[in-house]
């Protein structure tokens, strides 16, 4: 029997988001092929406004050129001069903080299938 979706008493689990420094975690796969990485690290205490954004500090290649270990933003995301171009700077709208939770539902991506038959 099916219900409706404003009947669902069903809620999210709670979630503990890593609390380790960046450069400290390993990466978790993303949910499918192409989909923006995940934030391996803890970023409650990271600022993202339109007037600061505290990611690009270690992201932004202009700003990180002694950063050792950082995952620079790629070229897509970069303007003339190696700037974070203003469609890109609210890193948060596509990148999410990971966090080690069963899903919600079953992944049926077909691309995300063959990935992790190649991981086994």
């Amino acid at each position: 029997m099916k219900t409706a979706l404003l009947k669902e008493t069903n809620s999210p689990p709670d979630v503990k988001y890593s609390s380790t420094a960046p450069g400290e975690s390993a990466l978790l796969d993303s949910g499918f092929a192409g989909a923006p990485p995940l934030i391996p690290h803890d970023i409650a205490e990271l600022t993202v406004t339109m007037a600061t954004n505290d990611c690009l500090g270690c992201h932004e290649p202009a700003e990180a050129a002694e950063m050792e270990g950082a995952v620079l933003a790629p070229a897509t995301h970069l303007a003339d001069g190696g700037r974070i171009k203003m469609e890109r700077y609210q890193c948060v709208i596509c990148h999410v903080p990971q966090a080690d939770v069963k899903p919600l539902v079953k992944n049926l991506n077909d691309a995300f299938k063959v990935a992790a038959k190649k991981k086994q």
